[in-house]
């Protein structure tokens, strides 16, 4: 392969989700910073942002693929709610230590848990849709081509 040719190679979206995909898998055990989670947290939205396009735009003409994208999807929604429990953690342990405010003047421990009802809400809610997306996956992944 001529380097021109491993150059568009790597240039071809599946080519940059799955380098994306791998590198990010490499760092789940660290290190961790601010800006990583920030920039990770944006990865995902991003990425939700690509399957609208691609969904919208011809992205899948395989029924097997359609499937795939709903495990995946389903998949990472089963992640939120350990995901919205450690960041009530977070603000809970972040108050506890003082510091944590707000320009209104709330005390840190009433803004901590308002967050943290409010995530328990968003983990009720996202198990309902991890098993919504479960259920669909089961549907989908019997689909086949016509004919």
């Amino acid at each position: 392969m001529h380097d021109g040719d491993r150059e568009a190679a790597a240039d071809r979206p599946d080519a940059v989700f799955r380098e994306a995909a791998r590198r990010v898998s490499e760092l789940r055990h660290g290190p961790y910073s601010d800006l990583a989670t920030v920039e990770a947290a944006g990865l995902l939205a991003e990425s939700v942002r690509y399957l609208n396009h691609a969904a919208a735009r011809d992205g899948m003409s395989d029924p097997a693929a359609a499937a795939a994208v709903l495990a995946y999807v389903c998949s990472a929604v089963y992640r939120f709610p350990r995901l919205f429990g450690l960041l009530g953690d977070w603000a809970a342990a972040e108050a506890a230590a003082g510091r944590l405010a707000d320009d209104d003047g709330c005390p840190g421990w009433q803004l901590a848990e308002s967050a943290r009802s409010v995530l328990r809400t968003a983990t009720e809610d996202a198990d309902a849709l991890a098993r919504c997306l479960g259920a669909a996956h089961s549907l989908t992944s019997t689909f086949h081509g016509a004919g």
